[in-house]
């Protein structure tokens, strides 16, 4: 059987080392309150980011700019935040984005 050159490229990077890790959580199946306010809080970033076409540059610089607080968010918490990595943030930083 034959595989095109596209899919065994995707094959490939999906089977790298280095791309471990890399790619949405999904949550647990007795996920708490907590997790599902936390997890979609992720998804209207992402939703935003998708609906005005922005990069993850893009959406940095929105999520500083637009907020009273001192952030400092870099890019790489972006991605984070875009691939549903709810541990790696508080409740309180999440609304924090999606408020600015």
């Amino acid at each position: 059987m034959h595989r095109d050159k596209k899919f065994e490229k995707i094959l490939q990077a999906a089977e790298n080392p280095k791309n471990i890790g890399q790619g949405s959580w999904a949550l647990p199946k007795n996920a708490t309150f907590l997790q599902k306010t936390k997890y979609e809080l992720c998804k209207q970033i992402l939703i935003y980011k998708q609906d005005n076409h922005l990069s993850i540059e893009d959406l940095t610089k929105k999520i500083n700019e637009k907020s009273d607080k001192e952030i400092n968010l870099n890019s790489t918490k972006v991605k984070d935040i875009l691939f549903y990595h709810i541990d790696y943030f508080s409740l309180e930083q999440l609304m924090t984005y999606v408020e600015s």
